[in-house]
């Protein structure tokens, strides 16, 4: 084959780290501009962003040029750039060291994309320890519970 081709869509969860509640409404528009912003930079398409209070969920379209690890490494280190010139409580933000991506089917894209959106309406149910643990379930992940928190 002479050309290098994909379709691969990618469900990135990560958290802030420690949990804090940092990401408030006051920067959580201006936050999901800019990771729209540094996908677009990495030849990324972003199909939803949405966040609460201490955690992310992107859902996108990798480059072919990237592994997840390194688009995430990436995504993290420049939106914890960026969060630390939002202010001065927000100077010491950092992300959780791990992160979450899951494969996402074609025909799950929009499923997910309304999962996304609803954030804030599921945190009122479920808070992100049961989300994430849910998630790997869903996805046939093992872990141990003790592994998965920093």
């Amino acid at each position: 084959m002479g050309k290098s081709i994909g379709c691969l869509f990618v469900h990135l969860v990560f958290a802030t780290k420690l949990r804090e509640r940092l990401i408030d409404r006051e920067v959580r528009f201006l936050f999901h501009s800019k990771v729209v912003e540094i996908l677009d930079e990495m030849q990324c398409e972003t199909l939803a962003v949405n966040s609460v209070e201490d955690h992310v969920h992107v859902l996108l379209q990798i480059s072919r040029d990237l592994s997840v690890a390194q688009l995430t490494k990436d995504l993290k280190r420049l939106t914890s750039r960026w969060m630390k010139t939002q202010g001065e409580r927000l100077s010491e933000f950092s992300w959780q060291v791990g992160y979450g991506a899951f494969s996402v089917s074609m025909s799950q894209v929009s499923k997910v994309k309304r999962y996304i959106a609803l954030q804030e309406s599921h945190h009122q149910l479920v808070d992100f320890a049961e989300e994430f643990t849910g998630l790997l379930k869903a996805h046939g992940v093992e872990f141990d519970g003790d592994g998965i928190w920093d």
